[in-house]
């Protein structure tokens, strides 16, 4: 890790967080079945984040003397902050400031705490502090609340500005603490000195009317609109960046939701929106300020902060590659029930950051599977889809395949034996490279049965949103069937690019798939049905399939037969018709 060093300068607050609970046959919910407490604050939520990842983190604060603040700088040090500049404060009055979460509504008390009442101008000596530092994170809450905070903030920003440190400022605030004007009142003193001004999407339109800023007619509380009143405020203020993170639901799947930011700049604004993360948070608060990690990491990695605070040119591709970090790790840090600030690159280095499709942020375990699946589809040519009835000859089955070759099958699950058929074939590929999914899945019961059973992704003639949603609840693949204009329309507002196209053995289906691969870029489409080695060839050529799902290659009558060398000479026919059939049915992209 290089040496950049990062200073954070904010209150730590605790953090209580209720949980509320029904109790069984009542009317009403309790006022309070549970709570967890923890520590927070954007800066030190911010230093967590960039000490989890290697980076070197000098934190500034003031703490009273009391068992919590002790607790607290313990969390500090296990992060790997430097604490030698906390101040304890040793009144008897002394207090931190705490934040109280119960249901949707969050109170900040802060207006009494040691940092709030007994931090100024002169409580810190700034020159050794940002003496080669390579950025400076705040906010402007606290000073909004406090003269002396606000007296100390203030030096503080003129120091690292002297020392020509690049400094990250954030305009978040709670309206229970202090509203709008306050917070612009302290900020645009300071807006000269500041290199990338974090603004949450909620306030951009209050931000930009109280600057004066050029905002459009139409459309306004869009998306859209909200882009360009981003682009004119970063040029009313006259900051090198601009940047807010935004988040939207995630049509058809219960509690989840898209993820993606923009960031305006001399150039215009660079947006994350196509590349945007697919995730479900247990937690609502506080994962802007994991953006802010992510984002601040990226561009000290690639060395180019102090740059843009002197206004320099900046790559669009270097901006979009920051935010796009902010973007992961804002989700990583939803994936509990209270918020996560313990980042590590091995786990960043599992997701997909630069590529042009959604990454769907889960489980560890889930990640995994996800990469084991797609280094073994890569390898893959064909994929026999299997239709057992009978127990005894999946084992044998399987194992032929295997024998030549074969990374992945699909298998049916449309009769009454069809769950211990799955169970039979998943039993002949353990120890083996070969990855078994269920094909042709109607039902979520269906997909549930296959989930317990083993399956490594689930596929579908059609797009089955309630298969969707409990597929990616179970933290597997799911790859939809396709037909018509209509149901790639419904993949493309889930981004889900690649599909199964069914059924691809009809008159007209090679056709059709033509217009529809023209009419739909984007798409990567994989043929199911009963597919011969000639119709394969044909599929191969055009540059969108990538793969072939046969029933052809798996006869049931040459499987209820028992006829394995007829099969392997099917394996071989059809793997020889379209060697070029290269990638798979997931295609590269993470799902």
């Amino acid at each position: 890790m290089a040496a950049a060093r990062v200073v954070c300068f904010g209150e730590i607050l605790v953090h209580v967080k209720a949980f509320v609970k029904r109790k069984p046959n009542a009317d009403v919910e309790d006022d309070m079945s549970d709570c967890h407490m923890a520590y927070a604050g954007f800066e030190f939520n911010v230093a967590r984040g960039l000490g989890s990842l290697g980076r070197q983190v000098s934190f500034v604060s003031v703490l009273p003397t009391s068992g919590m603040a002790d607790s607290a700088l313990r969390i500090a040090v296990s992060s790997g902050l430097d604490t030698a500049n906390v101040i304890m404060d040793q009144a008897a009055d002394a207090e931190m400031g705490s934040i109280f979460t119960m249901k949707k509504e969050t109170i900040y008390q802060i207006r009494h705490s040691s940092f709030c009442r007994r931090v100024d101008g002169r409580s810190f000596d700034w020159s050794p502090i940002f003496k080669g530092a390579s950025a400076f994170v705040c906010s402007a809450q606290s000073a909004a609340v406090s003269g002396s905070v606000r007296s100390a903030w203030s030096h503080a920003i003129r120091k690292a500005a002297a020392h020509k440190v690049p400094i990250a400022l954030d305009l978040s605030f709670s309206p229970s603490v202090v509203d709008v004007e306050s917070i612009w009142e302290v900020a645009k003193r300071v807006l000269p000195s500041v290199t990338v001004l974090f603004i949450p999407e909620s306030s951009l339109g209050e931000f930009a009317e109280i600057a004066k800023a050029k905002l459009p007619d139409a459309r306004k509380g869009t998306a859209e609109w909200k882009l360009e009143a981003l682009k004119e405020l970063r040029a009313t203020l006259r900051v090198p960046l601009l940047a807010t993170s935004i988040q939207r639901p995630l049509y058809g799947l219960a509690g989840w939701q898209f993820r993606w930011s923009a960031v305006a700049c001399s150039s215009g604004v660079v947006s994350t929106k196509k590349t945007a993360v697919q995730h479900k948070p247990m937690e609502t608060l506080f994962s802007e300020h994991a953006w802010v990690a992510g984002f601040i990491d990226s561009a000290l990695e690639q060395n180019w902060f102090g740059a843009v605070s002197g206004h320099a040119a900046l790559d669009r591709r270097q901006l979009h590659a920051a935010a796009r970090k902010g973007d992961v790790l804002a989700a990583l840090s939803q994936e509990t029930a209270t918020p996560n600030f313990s980042f590590s690159r091995s786990r960043l280095s599992e997701i997909q950051l630069d590529g042009e499709s959604t990454t769907v942020v889960g489980t560890a375990a889930d990640i995994s599977t996800r990469r084991e699946l797609e280094t073994a589809l890569r390898e893959c040519r064909v994929i026999p889809l299997l239709k057992l009835n009978r127990p005894q000859e999946a084992a044998e089955a399987m194992r032929t395949f295997i024998a030549a070759g074969v990374r992945v099958v699909e298998v049916q699950m449309c009769s009454d034996t069809g769950e211990e058929c799955l169970r039979e074939v998943l039993k002949a590929t353990e120890g083996t490279p070969c990855l078994v999914g269920v094909g042709r899945v109607h039902t979520v019961p269906v997909m549930r049965r296959a989930v317990r059973a083993g399956a490594a992704f689930v596929t579908s003639p059609g797009v089955n949103l309630d298969i969707l949603s409990a597929a990616a609840h179970a933290g597997i693949p799911y790859v939809p069937g396709i037909s018509t204009p209509t149901d790639l329309l419904l993949c493309l507002k889930h981004n889900l690019k690649d599909v199964i196209f069914f059924p691809a053995d009809q008159p007209g289906a090679e056709s059709l798939l033509k217009r529809l691969a023209e009419a739909y870029p984007s798409f990567r489409f994989t043929p199911s049905g009963n597919i011969p080695p000639s119709m394969a060839l044909r599929y191969a050529s055009h540059p969108q399939v990538l793969g072939v799902s046969s029933t052809w290659v798996a006869d049931s009558d040459i499987i209820s037969e028992q006829r394995w060398c007829d099969l392997q000479e099917r394996i071989r026919q059809i793997s020889s018709a379209c060697p070029q059939l290269t990638n798979t049915i997931l295609g590269t992209s993470k799902l």
